[in-house]
Protein backbone atom coordinates (compact mmCIF):
# COMPACT_ATOMS: atom_id res chain seq x y z
CA UNK A 1 0.00 0.00 0.00
CA UNK A 2 1.52 3.34 -0.92
CA UNK A 3 2.21 5.88 1.58
CA UNK A 4 0.87 9.12 2.45
CA UNK A 5 2.93 11.76 5.27
CA UNK A 6 0.50 14.41 6.49
CA UNK A 7 2.80 17.33 8.40
CA UNK A 8 0.17 19.62 9.52
CA UNK A 9 -0.22 20.74 13.62
CA UNK A 10 -4.34 20.80 12.87
CA UNK A 11 -5.33 17.59 14.57
CA UNK A 12 -8.40 17.56 11.73
CA UNK A 13 -6.25 17.85 8.71
CA UNK A 14 -4.70 14.78 9.70
CA UNK A 15 -8.53 12.66 10.36
CA UNK A 16 -9.66 14.39 6.92
CA UNK A 17 -6.74 12.64 5.01
CA UNK A 18 -7.10 9.29 7.12
CA UNK A 19 -10.84 9.66 6.05
CA UNK A 20 -10.69 10.26 2.29
CA UNK A 21 -7.96 7.50 1.42
CA UNK A 22 -9.26 5.14 3.74
CA UNK A 23 -8.40 2.08 2.24
CA UNK A 24 -6.47 3.19 -0.37
CA UNK A 25 -3.18 4.57 1.20
CA UNK A 26 -1.13 4.06 4.50
CA UNK A 27 -1.76 7.41 6.07
CA UNK A 28 1.01 9.05 8.31
CA UNK A 29 0.68 12.23 9.97
CA UNK A 30 3.19 14.18 12.63
CA UNK A 31 2.42 17.94 13.77
CA UNK A 32 6.23 19.25 13.28
CA UNK A 33 8.69 20.04 10.71
CA UNK A 34 11.56 18.51 12.64
CA UNK A 35 9.13 15.03 13.48
CA UNK A 36 8.62 15.01 9.86
CA UNK A 37 12.60 14.57 9.34
CA UNK A 38 13.07 11.98 11.83
CA UNK A 39 10.32 10.10 10.07
CA UNK A 40 11.85 10.68 6.34
CA UNK A 41 14.60 9.24 7.41
CA UNK A 42 13.73 6.17 7.72
CA UNK A 43 10.44 5.49 5.61
CA UNK A 44 9.82 5.98 2.05
CA UNK A 45 6.60 8.09 0.85
CA UNK A 46 5.13 8.25 -2.73
CA UNK A 47 3.16 11.79 -1.13
CA UNK A 48 3.98 14.21 1.32
CA UNK A 49 1.57 17.33 2.39
CA UNK A 50 3.30 19.81 4.44
CA UNK A 51 1.09 22.69 5.98
CA UNK A 52 3.10 25.93 4.93
CA UNK A 53 2.81 27.39 8.05
CA UNK A 54 3.79 25.00 10.58
CA UNK A 55 4.29 26.33 14.21
CA UNK A 56 8.43 25.08 14.64
CA UNK A 57 9.44 25.91 10.80
CA UNK A 58 8.26 27.52 7.58
CA UNK A 59 6.71 24.95 5.00
CA UNK A 60 9.00 26.14 2.31
CA UNK A 61 12.20 26.01 4.67
CA UNK A 62 10.99 22.49 5.59
CA UNK A 63 10.51 21.20 1.87
CA UNK A 64 14.49 22.59 1.40
CA UNK A 65 16.04 20.50 4.65
CA UNK A 66 14.43 17.50 2.89
CA UNK A 67 15.54 17.87 -0.48
CA UNK A 68 19.15 18.56 1.15
CA UNK A 69 18.44 15.24 2.98
CA UNK A 70 17.74 13.31 -0.56
CA UNK A 71 15.72 10.25 1.33
CA UNK A 72 12.77 10.85 -0.43
CA UNK A 73 13.87 11.13 -4.27
CA UNK A 74 10.77 9.84 -6.10
CA UNK A 75 8.43 11.77 -3.72
CA UNK A 76 5.27 13.83 -4.42
CA UNK A 77 5.62 16.95 -2.36
CA UNK A 78 2.23 19.24 -2.04
CA UNK A 79 2.04 22.35 -0.02
CA UNK A 80 -1.49 22.60 2.18
CA UNK A 81 -1.89 26.46 2.60
CA UNK A 82 -4.11 28.95 3.20
CA UNK A 83 -1.80 31.61 2.04
CA UNK A 84 -2.52 33.44 -0.87
CA UNK A 85 1.21 34.61 -2.16
CA UNK A 86 2.46 34.00 -5.87
CA UNK A 87 6.09 34.73 -4.84
CA UNK A 88 6.02 31.83 -2.08
CA UNK A 89 4.36 29.58 -4.91
CA UNK A 90 7.20 30.79 -7.29
CA UNK A 91 10.03 29.63 -4.71
CA UNK A 92 8.29 26.47 -3.97
CA UNK A 93 7.99 25.03 -7.51
CA UNK A 94 11.95 26.74 -8.09
CA UNK A 95 12.65 24.04 -5.33
CA UNK A 96 10.55 21.19 -6.60
CA UNK A 97 7.18 21.48 -4.74
CA UNK A 98 4.82 19.05 -7.32
CA UNK A 99 1.30 20.63 -6.05
CA UNK A 100 -0.18 23.46 -3.68
CA UNK A 101 -3.81 22.72 -2.86
CA UNK A 102 -5.59 25.47 -0.95
CA UNK A 103 -7.71 25.45 2.33
CA UNK A 104 -10.44 24.99 3.07
CA UNK A 105 -9.35 21.11 1.60
CA UNK A 106 -11.85 20.27 -1.24
CA UNK A 107 -12.41 16.46 -1.42
CA UNK A 108 -12.57 16.14 -4.43
CA UNK A 109 -9.55 18.22 -5.68
CA UNK A 110 -7.33 16.50 -3.13
CA UNK A 111 -8.60 13.19 -5.12
CA UNK A 112 -7.89 14.12 -8.41
CA UNK A 113 -4.33 15.83 -7.51
CA UNK A 114 -3.33 12.11 -6.02
CA UNK A 115 -5.02 10.28 -8.78
CA UNK A 116 -2.74 12.14 -11.32
CA UNK A 117 0.41 10.94 -10.38
CA UNK A 118 -0.82 8.05 -9.16
CA UNK A 119 -2.12 6.78 -12.43
CA UNK A 120 1.38 8.12 -14.13
CA UNK A 121 4.27 7.26 -11.67
CA UNK A 122 6.69 9.43 -11.73
CA UNK A 123 9.76 8.06 -12.89
CA UNK A 124 13.38 8.65 -11.62
CA UNK A 125 14.97 9.72 -15.09
CA UNK A 126 18.31 11.88 -15.08
CA UNK A 127 20.60 12.46 -17.46
CA UNK A 128 24.38 13.40 -16.52
CA UNK A 129 27.01 14.61 -18.71
CA UNK A 130 30.40 15.52 -17.16
CA UNK A 131 29.33 17.74 -13.76
CA UNK A 132 25.99 18.33 -15.46
CA UNK A 133 22.49 16.78 -14.23
CA UNK A 134 19.51 17.27 -15.90
CA UNK A 135 16.35 16.02 -14.19
CA UNK A 136 13.77 15.43 -16.76
CA UNK A 137 10.95 15.06 -14.19
CA UNK A 138 11.55 17.96 -12.09
CA UNK A 139 12.37 19.75 -15.70
CA UNK A 140 15.97 21.17 -13.76
CA UNK A 141 19.75 21.43 -15.07
CA UNK A 142 21.94 21.26 -12.11
CA UNK A 143 26.25 22.05 -12.38
CA UNK A 144 27.02 19.24 -9.54
CA UNK A 145 25.05 20.02 -6.85
CA UNK A 146 24.02 23.51 -7.73
CA UNK A 147 20.65 24.54 -9.90
CA UNK A 148 21.18 26.19 -13.33
CA UNK A 149 18.70 29.30 -13.65
CA UNK A 150 17.88 28.40 -17.51
CA UNK A 151 15.13 30.46 -19.78
CA UNK A 152 12.29 27.54 -20.66
CA UNK A 153 13.75 27.98 -24.32
CA UNK A 154 17.22 27.39 -22.96
CA UNK A 155 16.00 24.15 -21.21
CA UNK A 156 13.82 23.15 -23.95
CA UNK A 157 17.01 23.22 -25.86
CA UNK A 158 19.28 21.28 -23.57
CA UNK A 159 17.27 18.80 -22.86
CA UNK A 160 16.61 17.85 -26.51
CA UNK A 161 20.46 17.76 -27.05
CA UNK A 162 21.49 15.80 -23.90
CA UNK A 163 18.00 13.62 -24.68
CA UNK A 164 20.09 12.76 -28.17
CA UNK A 165 23.43 12.96 -28.07
CA UNK A 166 24.92 13.02 -31.37
CA UNK A 167 22.09 14.27 -33.34
CA UNK A 168 22.51 17.25 -35.07
CA UNK A 169 19.46 19.78 -35.16
CA UNK A 170 19.18 22.80 -37.47
CA UNK A 171 18.80 26.00 -36.15
CA UNK A 172 15.16 26.15 -37.77
CA UNK A 173 14.38 22.65 -36.09
CA UNK A 174 15.53 24.55 -32.65
CA UNK A 175 13.60 27.72 -33.87
CA UNK A 176 10.85 25.14 -34.26
CA UNK A 177 10.61 23.46 -31.13
CA UNK A 178 10.83 26.37 -28.99
CA UNK A 179 8.75 28.53 -31.26
CA UNK A 180 5.52 25.74 -31.63
CA UNK A 181 3.05 27.79 -33.39
CA UNK A 182 4.84 30.27 -35.45
CA UNK A 183 5.41 29.71 -38.67
CA UNK A 184 7.90 31.88 -39.67
CA UNK A 185 11.37 31.64 -40.89
CA UNK A 186 14.10 31.38 -38.43
CA UNK A 187 15.99 34.34 -36.86
CA UNK A 188 19.56 34.42 -35.69
CA UNK A 189 17.72 34.25 -31.18
CA UNK A 190 18.49 30.64 -32.13
CA UNK A 191 22.57 31.65 -31.59
CA UNK A 192 21.84 33.96 -28.78
CA UNK A 193 20.04 30.87 -27.08
CA UNK A 194 22.98 28.65 -27.39
CA UNK A 195 25.57 31.06 -26.55
CA UNK A 196 23.46 31.88 -22.87
CA UNK A 197 23.50 28.28 -22.40
CA UNK A 198 27.05 27.69 -22.99
CA UNK A 199 27.62 30.58 -20.47
CA UNK A 200 25.38 29.05 -17.76
CA UNK A 201 26.37 25.18 -17.93
CA UNK A 202 30.03 26.48 -17.08
CA UNK A 203 32.63 23.72 -18.92
CA UNK A 204 29.87 21.55 -19.34
CA UNK A 205 28.91 23.93 -22.42
CA UNK A 206 32.12 22.71 -24.28
CA UNK A 207 29.81 19.42 -25.14
CA UNK A 208 27.85 21.22 -27.07
CA UNK A 209 29.27 21.75 -30.52
CA UNK A 210 28.82 23.72 -34.08
CA UNK A 211 28.43 21.14 -37.09
CA UNK A 212 29.56 24.00 -39.68
CA UNK A 213 26.57 24.92 -41.99
CA UNK A 214 23.97 22.33 -40.23
CA UNK A 215 23.18 23.09 -36.53
CA UNK A 216 24.05 22.08 -32.78
CA UNK A 217 25.23 18.76 -31.09
CA UNK A 218 25.82 17.22 -27.82
CA UNK A 219 28.92 15.61 -28.06
CA UNK A 220 29.62 13.60 -24.86
CA UNK A 221 33.08 11.84 -23.74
Amino acid sequence: MKKILIIDDDQLVHTFFKQIFKNEYEVFSVISGYEALEILKSTKFDFCVIDLKLSDIFGIDLFRKIKEANTQDSCVFIILTALESVDVEIQGHELGISEYMRKPIVPRLIKAIFNKYSITPLKKEVVSVGKLRIDLNLMKAFYQDDVIQLTNSEFRILHLLVTNIGSVYSRQELYDMINAKSTGPVDRSIDMHVSSLRKKIKDAGNFIKTKRGRGYFLEAH
